[in-house]
C-alpha cells in the first residue's frame, strides 16, 4: 500500500484510466481487507482448533507421563524386589549347598553306621547260632542226664515204696505184738489181782522159812517180768512212734518225688 501510495502519477495518456484503476484498487483493497479478515478468522479458528487438538494430546501426554512415572516407580520397586529375590535366591542357594553338604555327610555316616550295624548283627548272629548249638548240645546232655535221673528216681521210688510197704508190715506186726503184749499184761495183772488175797493171807499167817522164801522169790520174779513187759511195751510204743514218723517222712518224700517226676514228664 505504501508503495502504491508513493508511486508517481500516471502520464496524461492514462488519465482516463485512473478512475477505473482507483475503483479496482478500492475493490482490491476491500477484497484484501476481507481476505485479511478471513485470514484472521481462519487463523483464530486454526489456533482454536490447534488448542482444541493440543488439549487431548497434552492430556494424553500427561497421562502417558504419569504412566511412565508409575512404570518407572513400579520398575524401581520391581528392581528392588528383584534384588531382594536375587539375594534371597542366593542365600537359599548357599543354604541349599550347606544342606547338600550336610546330607552328604549324614549319608556317609549313615552308610558307615549301616555297615557297622550289619557287621555287629552278623557277628551277633554267629554268636547266637553258636550259643544255640551249645544250648542244643547241652540240652541233649541235660536230657540224657534228666532221663538217667528219672530212672534213678524211679528206682528210688520203687525202693521207697518197698520200704514203705515193709514199714507198714512192720507196723502191723508191731501193732499185733503190742496187742499181744497188752493181752499178756492184762492177764498177768488179772493173775496178780487174783493172787493178791492169797499173798495177804499168807503174809498174815506164820509160815515156814522155806515157804516164805519161795513166795518172796515168786513175787520178785513176777515183778521182774512185769517190769520187763512194761519196758518192752514202752520200747515197742517208742519204736512204733518212730516208725510212724519215718513212714510219714518217707511218704512226704515219695509225694514230692512223684510231683517232680510228673512235672519233668510234662
Amino acid at each position: 500500500r505504501a508503495q502504491r501510495a508513493t508511486r508517481p502519477a500516471a502520464p496524461a495518456g492514462a488519465a482516463a484510466a485512473a478512475p477505473r484503476s482507483a475503483q479496482e484498487g478500492a475493490a482490491l483493497g476491500a477484497v484484501r481487507r476481507q481476505m485479511e479478515a478471513l485470514e484472521e478468522r481462519v487463523g483464530c479458528q486454526l489456533s482454536e482448533l490447534r488448542r482444541q487438538a493440543e488439549r487431548p494430546r497434552e492430556a494424553a501426554f500427561t497421562r502417558l507421563e504419569e504412566k511412565l512415572q508409575e512404570t518407572e516407580s513400579s520398575s524401581m520397586k520391581l528392581d528392588l524386589r528383584l534384588s531382594e529375590l536375587t539375594g534371597n535366591v542366593r542365600g537359599l542357594s548357599e543354604e541349599m549347598q550347606v544342606q547338600i553338604k550336610r546330607v552328604d555327610l549324614i549319608d556317609d555316616r549313615l552308610s558307615e553306621w549301616r555297615q557297622r550295624i550289619e557287621e555287629e548283627l552278623r557277628q551277633k548272629y554267629v554268636e547266637f547260632d553258636q550259643s544255640i548249638q551249645r544250648a542244643s548240645s547241652s540240652f541233649r546232655v541235660g536230657n540224657s542226664y534228666v532221663e538217667e535221673a528219672q530212672k534213678r528216681q524211679q528206682q528210688r521210688l520203687q525202693k521207697l515204696e518197698a520200704q514203705v510197704a515193709e514199714l507198714a508190715s512192720q507196723e502191723e506186726r508191731t501193732q499185733e505184738a503190742l496187742l499181744d503184749a497188752h493181752g499178756r499184761l492184762d492177764a498177768a495183772e488179772e493173775r496178780l489181782i487174783e493172787a493178791e488175797p492169797g499173798f495177804r493171807a499168807a503174809a498174815a499167817e506164820p509160815c515156814a522159812a522155806g515157804a516164805c522164801a519161795v513166795d518172796g522169790a515168786l513175787v520178785s520174779l513176777l515183778e521182774k517180768r512185769v517190769g520187763e513187759v512194761t519196758e518192752k511195751l514202752d520200747q515197742a510204743m517208742q519204736d512204733s512212734c518212730e516208725q510212724r514218723a519215718a513212714l510219714a517222712v518217707q511218704e512226704e518224700q515219695l509225694r514230692s518225688l512223684r510231683t517232680l517226676s510228673d512235672a519233668r514228664e510234662e
